[in-house]
């Protein structure tokens, strides 16, 4: 017997003749969700336990696998769904002595029913994805991480778009098919829609952004495609004519058995997800039609999925696969019937429509009334079958993908142990013609040679596989798995699509908790409002809801635990979880605090006792009226790891600069060097260094010297932003085309921003206009582009030319690094056909390497600017010593993920170049590609002085003595009592100009902020008594200092602290300070820092009864990146408020000295601000104000 935790993989029943398999945790009457728990080897048996019933008193009943299921890819600790009827009514599994069989016999069955089982139905297959591992299960498997090979091009040749091209085949009948969709589905929705009105829906299908962006990266002409989409216009009519009511001529009363008559139109793409099947799909259309049934005389009306097709008729197994999965959720959303108020009890998905354009309808309908209409598709037990098994090969296959890259950190550092997939199926007439070739081809160990040279397609197949990676030498390929498998384990180890999918269901059994991380339940719609978009002219819908259930926790609190935030992507449900999916939102607002006057806001509510609403949502469509109660739960993106994995496929293509590329990462070749720069150049660029100071002349004269890369390492203040806007104007000087970009928006933005100030205006920004500084908006390349497009009609033909004329006239193009990324199929459209002399990217020390991939992809082959000097191709900009890029899975940050490729390219050579600052006569041609911006404009001394002593080496100086000296002035205005002599000595301090008081700790060790009670185990990570402390010394400062709300930063490691403090903040009107995260707030500073610990960073607490026991618990501070982060971010005052621990260490604790006790014995001994905070401080703060 092979027990639960006794085997890995999954076992495979044919390779058993007889095995038991017992499983636990199953729902209702409806599906049964558990999880593999053990075999035997007698028959295969599944054992379900009943979880709505209590531990004790759980329904059992056994689940016997035989015939086609018996083949079922089944592993320990997989979850699974028994469903007992795939398409009929929703109703008790059928028994035989306690036992369910899952067999190919249909006896006791329905008709068109049978028993199924799916496997780890969280995972929400695509129904297209489902019908296309019919041809190859492999390629399906690659495409949901890599999508493609990142359609990068072999060539580096620089396309501009020609109006003659000729059409790229496969984006052609892409794009073409989804617009024809589009026509088609409004056609048929409207009354008596004239043929002139439908060339008017073309044009404003066509010129719309997002597909304008599509035509451009394809190199599709709009004119071609009108032409094109002009064709279909009377095949649409035709077919409307023939099955549309509100079409049909009033003579035309012939009707054939064939014959479908659509009444009404129920829904247009209409998206529904199943965690029953493990299915999620958009139907085309969902019609109410008259339509003819097997062994019935005339057609009756019924509720079916349409599926369109604009190709020429096929009826491929793909298809008709689509149509049959689409008939399964129609049953799942819509139930065995359908009623309106004007249809009573119609049948749901007794047939669905397989429809293609191109086919002849008029003349199949003048045929013999026998004739068999093909695309009317009817339930078919056996297919239903089979298609439930190919969804479970699959999910199986992305499993063993997942599992294969689950290993130990020391097996994630090294490449010996390949990732698993499905076999190749070495079918030339498949693989030829694959997307994913690179990427298979990388993936499959020693590609296996053909067992017969006369087996001319298996021999093909393996001279595809050979070619595509003869060029790349082992260790690359080793390198690109083991980074491959570096983010798979990240992506395993964090909360997935499929966790939150499994969460909406477990939850929905819980009425306890409306609210938790990710999650808002139990939500009321009370008010929609269509929006017209100023600029893209498409109309989304706003819609505000409040709780259903008055809560005895105050809405700002209930909110804080739900973590979402404005921007933030979401599921919309229904309450209890019966209607998955129905719509993806965005959120505009998450409210709490703010009265809301229903009727004034003209809000339709019957619960006039509700005054809050708890957040606003913005959708493409209305919300379904059925639906009483919603939820939200925050989604959960594939897109970072697919761009990642894509960036990664790039690194491994046949081309010069990828061939570079691999040498200086992966092999650790020095950079090359020129000796000497002309004079003609120094002459030029001098009025442009002449304002900096020698660390950042050095660094910018290093970036010419250099031919490959250089890395610029700025520390905190050091003028980073002025260095890389000279930089910039050196390279458009010497006539360079750049590409700008940056982990973060405002990093971009704050770069493009300072530059187009010193009189360039040269510049593109890329990206979504609401992510972009307003004062950049004439730059962006989307606002240009909707602007043109709001034009005149006449113009909008040329729009392809206008895109051309924008990027042509453009020397410098910011984005962040991942719209750079994935290559031409998933970067931003902008750059398809783009290629760079430089490549600047910023925050580099904080991108994870693989991303960072993407923008350098991005280069020319060779530097284009024949009649300028070689330069730099790509400059690191980052601090090493501050936090690095963001890993959240322990094993992938142990294996190496955390590494950048700023720190990557630091750790193939020892460059200690601190020299540079002070040597400034030596060559620089000798002096390395790495530099330091050494000399801070930021920090007083005292604030200096607690990164240097830590983390910095004492390497960072002061700029000069105003900067050095720098405090915070007095309000001339000042009350007399707010500087008193009788206020306790910590509040003078915190009221003091002087740079001795530049840094305070205030200790709170005597509050017993951290003190456990008997029976408390202490988790928070959220700290009131540091709050109030922090609010009291806000209002205090705000009236001594001369300070603006804009001037203060209230930072902290932990979100839970941050909810609380911005809530206080806005109950006092100090909403305007920013409150955040360390790691929110790097790369910003504020003249006034107030650092809020939290929690007691000893790792020991003391219990009422004053015993010391271990809480732990490692503080986030502890990690020095971290720190340094927050010791660095003020400007003239840092007052830092918390416990620091050592009153609780026991007498014989030998632990290591930590980062933070480090730093409060700096405090304490070499700055001299530190405070003891007296026990009755709270109360004397609470009399006081």
């Amino acid at each position: 017997m092979l027990h639960l935790y006794n085997t890995i993989g999954y076992v495979n029943l044919m390779d058993l003749s007889a095995k038991k398999l017992f499983i636990y945790n199953c729902s209702s009457n409806c599906f049964f969700p558990h999880c593999t728990v053990l075999f035997d080897q007698s028959e295969l048996v599944v054992q379900l336990d009943d979880v709505s019933n209590t531990t004790d008193n759980r329904t059992k009943i056994n689940v016997i696998l035989r015939d086609s299921w018996f083949d079922t890819p089944i592993r320990i600790k997989d979850a699974i769904n028994i469903i007992p009827n795939v398409y009929g009514d929703i109703k008790s599994p059928v028994y035989n002595n306690s036992t369910l069989i899952i067999s190919d016999d249909n006896n006791n069955r329905t008709q068109n029913d049978c028993a199924a089982l799916c496997l780890n139905p969280d995972y929400l297959l695509p129904t297209t994805k489902i019908v296309s591992s019919l041809n190859c299960l492999r390629r399906v498997v690659l495409e949901q991480f890599w999508v493609t090979d990142g359609g990068y091009r072999e060539d580096n040749e620089i396309t501009v778009i020609d109006s003659n091209q000729t059409y790229n085949s496969q984006c052609d009948v892409m794009l073409t098919g989804s617009l024809v969709h589009e026509l088609f589905q409004k056609i048929i929705s409207r009354h008596n829609i004239q043929r002139e009105d439908v060339l008017q829906i073309v044009s404003g299908l066509i010129y719309r952004p997002s597909v304008v962006l599509q035509l451009y990266a394809s190199g599709i002409e709009p004119k071609s495609l009108f032409t094109k989409l002009e064709e279909f216009i009377p095949k649409i009519f035709d077919w409307t004519q023939t099955h549309c009511i509100q079409h049909l001529p009033s003579h035309n009363s012939v009707t054939t058995v064939n014959q479908v008559k659509i009444k009404d139109v129920v829904a247009i793409e209409e998206n529904i997800w199943s965690n029953r099947l493990g299915l999620k799909g958009k139907i085309d259309s969902t019609l109410l039609c008259e339509i003819p049934l097997l062994g019935e005389l005339k057609p009756t009306l019924n509720l079916i999925p349409m599926e369109l097709k604009s190709g020429n008729p096929s009826y491929s197994i793909e298809h008709k696969g689509q149509v049959y999965l689409y008939l399964m959720l129609a049953r799942e959303f819509y139930g065995t019937h359908y009623s309106t108020s004007k249809y009573a009890r119609v049948p749901v998905a007794n047939a669905g429509w397989l429809v293609y354009l191109k086919e002849p309808i008029k003349q199949n309908f003048q045929k013999h009334i026998s004739f068999t209409n093909p695309g009317i598709i009817y339930p078919d037990i056996n297919s239903f079958r089979g298609l439930i098994q190919t969804r479970n090969r699959l999910v199986s296959g992305i499993i063993d993908l997942l599992k294969s890259a689950d290993t130990s950190h020391e097996q994630l550092r090294v490449s010996n142990q390949k990732l698993k997939l499905p076999d190749c199926i070495n079918q030339l007439r498949v693989c030829q013609t694959c997307s994913l070739q690179l990427t298979c081809s990388l993936l499959t160990e020693n590609p296996a040679k053909p067992y017969s040279s006369a087996h001319d397609s298996f021999s093909s197949v393996h001279k595809i596989l050979i070619n595509h990676r003869s060029h790349l030498q082992q260790v690359y390929i080793d390198f690109f798995i083991k980074w491959s498998k570096l983010l798979l384990t990240e992506y395993l180890d964090n909360e997935r699509f499929e966790h939150v999918i499994g969460n909406i269901y477990k939850t929905s059994l819980k009425v306890d908790k409306p609210i938790t991380n990710g999650t808002i339940r139990g939500l009321r719609l009370v008010k929609t409002k269509i929006l017209q978009s100023s600029l893209s002219g498409e109309d989304d819908v706003q819609s505000w809801f409040i709780l259903h259930k008055s809560l005895d926790q105050p809405y700002e609190s209930l909110l804080s635990l739900s973590s979402l935030s404005i921007g933030d992507f979401v599921i919309v449900s229904s309450d209890d979880s019966r209607f998955l999916g129905i719509e993806l939102a965005t959120v505009a607002a998450v409210e709490g605090l703010h009265e809301v006057d229903f009727t004034s806001h003209g809000f339709v509510s019957p619960l006039s006792d509700y005054k809050k609403y708890v957040l606003s949502l913005i959708s493409t469509r209305l919300f379904p009226d059925r639906i009483q109660l919603f939820r939200v739960d925050r989604y959960v993106s594939m897109k970072a790891i697919q761009l990642n994995l894509s960036n990664l496929v790039g690194l491994m293509r046949n081309s010069k600069l990828c061939h570079l590329l691999r040498e200086l990462i992966i092999d650790g070749r020095i950079p090359d060097m020129s000796k000497t720069i002309s004079k003609k150049i120094v002459k030029e660029i001098r009025p442009i260094l002449k304002p900096l100071n020698v660390n950042q002349r050095t660094a910018i004269l290093q970036t010419l010297f250099s031919q490959n890369y250089i890395l610029i390492k700025g520390y905190p203040g050091s003028g980073k932003t002025e260095t890389l806007v000279a930089l910039l104007r050196v390279l458009i000087l010497l006539k360079k085309r750049i590409l700008v970009t940056a982990h973060t928006h405002s990093a971009v933005d704050n770069l493009l921003l300072r530059l187009c100030k010193t009189g360039e205006t040269r510049v593109i920004r890329l990206g979504q206009m609401d992510r972009i500084l307003p004062e950049l908006l004439n730059y962006s390349f989307e606002y240009k582009l909707n602007t043109f497009l709001k034009s005149d009609d006449k113009l909008k033909n040329d729009v392809i030319d206008y895109i051309n004329n924008i990027m042509a006239n453009t020397v410098v193009v910011g984005c962040t690094a991942l719209s750079a990324s994935g290559g031409n199929d998933l970067r931003h459209s902008a750059l398809t056909y783009q290629k760079f002399d430089v490549v600047l990217i910023d925050e580099a020390s904080q991108l994870m390497f693989p991303t960072t991939l993407g923008p350098l992809l991005c280069l020319a082959d060779e530097q284009q600017s024949l009649d300028s000097i070689k330069c730099c191709r790509f400059v690191l900009v980052g601090d090493h010593y501050q936090l690095p890029p963001l890993v959240r899975s322990q094993k992938a940050r142990l294996g190496g993920l955390d590494q950048s490729l700023f720190s990557l390219l630091l750790s193939h050579h020892d460059s200690d170049n601190s020299s540079l600052a002070t040597n400034s006569s030596m060559d620089l041609s000798k002096k390395g590609y790495v530099t330091e911006l050494t000399i801070q404009y930021r920090m007083n001394s005292k604030i200096m002085a607690l990164s240097n002593q830590l983390t910095y080496k004492n390497k960072m100086s002061c700029a000069n003595s105003c900067v050095s000296q720098a405090t915070l002035k007095l309000n001339p205005n000042i009350v007399s009592d707010e500087i008193s002599d009788k206020l306790p000595l910590w509040i003078k301090r915190v009221n003091s100009p002087l740079l001795s008081d530049s840094v305070l700790l205030l200790d709170t060790k005597m509050l017993d902020c951290y003190r456990l009670s008997e029976n408390e185990s202490r988790t928070s990570n959220s700290n009131p008594i540091e709050a109030q402390l922090i609010l009291y010394i806000i209002r205090r400062i705000h009236h001594v200092f001369l300070l603006e709300m804009e001037d203060i930063g209230v930072i902290t490691p932990y979100r839970a602290q941050v909810y609380l403090l911005k809530n206080m903040m806005k109950e006092n009107s100090f909403g305007s300070i920013e409150v955040n995260t360390v790691d929110q707030f790097q790369g910003r500073d504020k003249r006034l820092i107030l650092l809020s610990l939290t929690n007691c960073p000893s790792s020991f607490l003391r219990t009422n009864g004053n015993e010391c026991i271990e809480s732990n618990r490692n503080h986030l501070l502890d990690d020095l990146p971290r720190l340094t982060v927050a010791l660095t971010r003020a400007q003239h005052k840092l007052i830092i408020i918390g416990c620091t621990g050592q009153h609780n260490l026991p007498e014989n604790n030998s632990n290591q000295i930590t980062n933070l006790q480090n730093l409060f014995s700096f405090i304490k001994t070499m700055i001299g601000g530190y405070e003891i905070l007296p026990s009755d401080t709270v109360t004397w703060i609470n009399t006081s104000e």
